[in-house]
């Protein structure tokens, strides 16, 4: 049995890492205003700067299971948090190649840090709790968030906006430099000798995601998930503020507060996961949630009371916002042994094309009608298609891998 001390010491190595990755991804979108202002430049910047990051994560997703096995977990997170440093400094030229080429580097190197995690706390995690483990570490990323938004705009205002990139630049390689200490521990385990090919390792991913139903479900309910998280994110204030003419300060205090809300869902699904609800009927019942809860942010309108539509946003964030612990978890049971980083990049590019997917398509309805609530109402759907799917039972002669925890199963 892993001693307790280890692993709390895997989960807060792998929460600096989560949190420092995603905050590098955010530095751009947070700073474009200095940005756009200092050198002319439009604030669609934003929207192309995450197309490049989004795009190279796909494939950056599915070809790091090599990379993690070979050198292990730490070092590939190392390497990621060092490269994405390198990438934020690069946009300091202030040149649009050189935006691309940051884009391109942060996004690639930052796509690595889940797969890396998840393959490093599945060795640590007793299988049983690893729902809320993996929910515990997945805080990163709105950590991450939350440092992006309080310390870039400080950067910004005492460096300048290049400043703001050399500052937040520092922090990864400064962690990464400083997660050296654990590296032999955790590291014990990587295959020296590992092949390292890209393309066979990209088309190896997908026969994985492929192959089986339950992995094929799974894919389906991050591909589902992710992209109802991109709706909200990328359009719930916008939708306060131009369509019920919400002030910008409460439309971002409603917004804020379902956030906290979310943070809180994930370690409470994750909890529930471990100790009373089956993993994989908790991702069902979350994915009813998010069609229920898309109807209902859908169906808002400027009749409403403030603290009904905060219910409804918060509603719509404990479900679309919160259910990545629960889901990793579970995509690292099905792993076959030595492959839960393999895996969980393979899952997640499904995850990235949503992130591209879903805000394109709600953005030419929008154009279209200029009706906010049809998108969250029918970015709700394909989600209830995945609950749906993850609430059947599988076949008697389904196998799962031999050191999966029978009390996770739903049979």
């Amino acid at each position: 049995m892993t001693p307790r001390w280890l692993l709390s010491l895997a989960v807060l190595t792998m929460l600096v890492q989560q949190s420092l990755s995603f905050m590098a991804t955010m530095v751009l979108p947070v700073a474009a205003p200095a940005i756009a202002e200092a050198l002319d430049l439009s604030p669609a910047l934003v929207g192309a700067y995450s197309v490049f990051l989004y795009s190279i994560a796909i494939f950056s997703a599915l070809g790091c299971g090599a990379f993690i096995q070979r050198y292990g977990p730490m070092r590939v997170s190392q390497g990621a948090l060092i490269i994405m440093g390198l990438g934020l400094f690069l946009a300091t030229a202030a040149t649009l190649p050189m935006f691309v080429l940051s884009a391109i580097i942060v996004g690639g190197s930052g796509a690595i840090s889940t797969p890396a995690s998840s393959d490093l706390l599945a060795r640590y995690a007793p299988p049983r709790h690893a729902p809320v483990i993996f929910a515990i570490k997945q805080t990163g990323v709105p950590l991450g968030g939350i440092l992006a938004g309080i310390l870039v705009p400080i950067f910004v205002l005492a460096f300048d906006w290049r400043g703001a990139f050399i500052a937040s630049g520092l922090m990864c390689i400064v962690a990464a430099f400083a997660l050296q200490p654990m590296r032999d521990r955790f590291d014990g385990e990587r295959q020296s000798d590992r092949s390292l090919m890209p393309t066979t390792e990209i088309l190896r991913t997908l026969r994985l995601v492929i192959r089986r139903p339950e992995t094929r479900k799974i894919s389906f309910a991050m591909f589902t998930f992710v992209g109802a998280q991109a709706i909200f994110a990328a359009f719930f204030v916008l939708f306060l503020v131009e369509g019920l003419d919400y002030e910008l300060t409460l439309a971002g205090r409603v917004f804020a507060i379902s956030q906290v809300v979310a943070v809180v869902a994930r370690i409470l699904w994750g909890w529930l996961a471990s100790t009373i609800i089956a993993p994989r009927l908790m991702l069902a019942l979350l994915g009813l949630g998010i069609s229920v809860t898309g109807v209902l942010t859908g169906l808002i309108t400027d009749d409403w009371s403030i603290p009904l539509v905060g219910f409804a946003a918060c509603a719509f964030a404990a479900t679309a916002v919160s259910w990545h612990g629960v889901l990793l978890a579970e995509v690292a049971r099905l792993a076959p042994p030595g492959q839960v980083g393999s895996l969980t990049g393979g899952v997640l590019s499904l995850g990235y094309i949503a992130m591209m997917a879903y805000p394109a398509v709600y953005g030419v309805m929008l154009a279209g009608d200029g009706d906010f609530g049809y998108g969250f109402i029918l970015a709700g759907l394909p989600a209830l298609i995945a609950g749906c799917l993850l609430l059947r039972r599988r076949p008697r002669h389904a196998t799962l891998h031999p050191t999966l925890d029978e009390e996770n199963t739903d049979d």
